[in-house]
């Protein structure tokens, strides 16, 4: 756990020190540095059990794995949320604007527009398909990386 806890520390000094220096990465493209940090909690996760307990299982593994990377994608979801709510106050106005002159444009109403996407682009909603695609992914490298110590870096210890 200390590890999801550091390394998530790390991804949000990381985020905070690119939107301040001007060089913010929009969240699917920051998607890239959360699977990164997904697969090293995961591996650490499973290293420490086996360090531990030569002869855990492989649930065992994906358990203590997927507690971990639930961690992260816990706290990067209540970041996320703090992120927009408090340090950049900009980006969903910016994005909602764009799309109602582009629906405005194409021949649709401003007012309705501007309704459907505000229930849309904002904080909470962001934060939760962050969170739920993480808790997916965190499965998905809880999955792989116990099987790989349970099939292959057992062997090595």
């Amino acid at each position: 756990m200390r590890t999801a806890f550091f390394v998530a520390l790390a991804v949000m000094v990381l985020r905070v020190g690119l939107f301040y220096s001007g060089r913010s990465l929009d969240g699917p493209d920051f998607m890239f540095v959360h699977l990164l940090a997904l697969s090293v909690i995961a591996f650490f996760s499973g290293h420490a059990l086996l360090g531990d307990d030569r002869t855990a299982t492989f649930p065992a593994l994906v358990k203590a794995a997927f507690a971990a990377c639930a961690v992260y994608a816990l706290m990067m979801g209540l970041f996320i949320w703090s992120y927009y709510n408090a340090i950049d106050l900009v980006e969903f106005p910016a994005k909602i604007n764009e799309r109602v002159e582009a629906i405005v444009k194409a021949g649709g109403d401003r007012i309705k527009a501007r309704a459907d996407l505000e229930k849309v682009f904002n904080p909470f909603g962001y934060a939760s398909i962050t969170f739920f695609a993480l808790l997916f992914a965190s499965l998905l490298n809880a999955l792989l990386f116990s099987a790989v110590h349970h099939k292959l870096l057992r062997r090595f210890r």
